[in-house]
């Protein structure tokens, strides 16, 4: 998977003038690194070596509710960029 792409993947935690939110409880880390981890686990788990970078880029920047106390809701956007990004045999 990883050595038959070419090109640029740009990820990053949220869109810009937006904080990237962390947690240090339980599972401490950013957010949106556990969510990419999560989507290249299940997309590897699903798809073996046939997984690819638009599924994993398009499962990691879905919107993350971040828990806060006292009801407030808050949501973290990550994004993507896809600079010429293909599959190569």
């Amino acid at each position: 998977m990883f050595g038959s792409y070419t090109g640029i993947l740009t990820l990053s935690g949220s869109i810009p003038g937006d904080p990237s939110w962390y947690s240090n409880g339980a599972s401490p880390g950013g957010f949106f690194t556990s969510q990419l981890l999560s989507s290249v686990n299940q997309e590897v788990s699903k798809e073996g070596a046939s997984a690819n970078w638009e599924a994993i880029a398009g499962a990691s920047v879905q919107p993350i509710f971040i828990p806060k106390s006292g009801g407030e809701k808050l949501y973290q956007h990550p994004q993507f960029e896809d600079e010429g990004l293909k599959r190569i045999n």
